[in-house]
């Protein structure tokens, strides 16, 4: 499995309502930062695949900007990861193949992670 691309409406569903444990990956089409973060997720995702699924959403879409906003995000690309329905780290820009790898462990675990205990501080 790779990324799955959504709407909002499927956001909705996936966040709000099934209140799985994944991560969504915000992202504009004419971003390059977010053209080169695509290939790290969809590495990491198939690592993944029988764990954890993740999603990308193109904030180019109105009703899915408004779900970027209601999570309080700032810039894409944004990776969000979620647990029962709660956002629990937001990393903005490209990230790495091994925080990502490591921050989906530490997901996936329910373990808060360096940078979910740095931001605490602040």
């Amino acid at each position: 499995m790779s990324l799955i691309h959504i709407n909002a409406e499927d956001f909705d569903r996936i966040f709000k309502e099934d209140k799985e444990t994944c991560i969504f990956v915000f992202q504009k089409d004419s971003c390059s930062v977010c053209k080169s973060l695509t290939p790290i997720a969809e590495k990491i995702s198939e690592e993944f695949a029988d764990k954890i699924k993740f999603y990308t959403l193109t904030v180019t879409d109105p009703e899915v900007l408004l779900r970027f906003k209601e999570l309080k995000l700032l810039g894409v690309p944004q990776t969000v990861f979620v647990a029962n329905g709660e956002k629990k780290l937001a990393l903005p820009g490209s990230i790495s193949a091994d925080i990502l790898r490591k921050e989906t462990n530490i997901l996936l675990n329910g373990k808060k992670g360096f940078l979910s205990k740095l931001k605490s501080l602040f």
